[in-house]
């Protein structure tokens, strides 16, 4: 059974991921003015494919590797983020961002903890059984 943290990580980052595609919404017509309409489709499509892909991976197939693209991908972008934030190049409702941005860091400090590292590192019961099978 997952802990505690990893199940808030989950809910964090989607209701996060959720607060996202409501700023793309919001900001649709200053980032359609900015690129083509083929280059926003597939950049808001893949972008937010990988990264649910790499929170479902974290937190239902326990994958080191995709824990910390994540947390390498948040950290490398974060001070571009704050910084628009910051200077009000931002688009949309910079409440909504900010309240994103906190809710990621904060899911994925949850991946720090004793019970998700211990989790993360254990074999999925389903892998022991096989293993340990007649």
């Amino acid at each position: 059974m997952r802990p505690r943290a990893v199940t808030n990580f989950e809910r964090l980052f989607l209701a996060s991921f959720a607060l996202g595609l409501i700023q793309h919404i919001a900001s649709w017509r200053a980032e359609r003015a900015m690129t083509s309409l083929g280059t926003l489709v597939f950049a808001l499509v893949f972008g937010n494919l990988v990264v649910l892909a790499m929170v479902l991976f974290t937190s239902r197939g326990r994958s080191q590797l995709a824990k910390w693209l994540i947390v390498i991908a948040t950290i490398a972008v974060l001070p571009f983020y704050v910084k628009n934030l910051l200077s009000g190049a931002s688009l949309g409702f910079p409440v909504i961002s900010w309240l994103q941005a906190a809710m990621q860091l904060t899911a994925l400090g949850l991946l720090f903890t004793s019970s998700a590292r211990s989790w993360l590192r254990s074999k999925p019961d389903s892998q022991i059984a096989t293993v340990n099978a007649p």
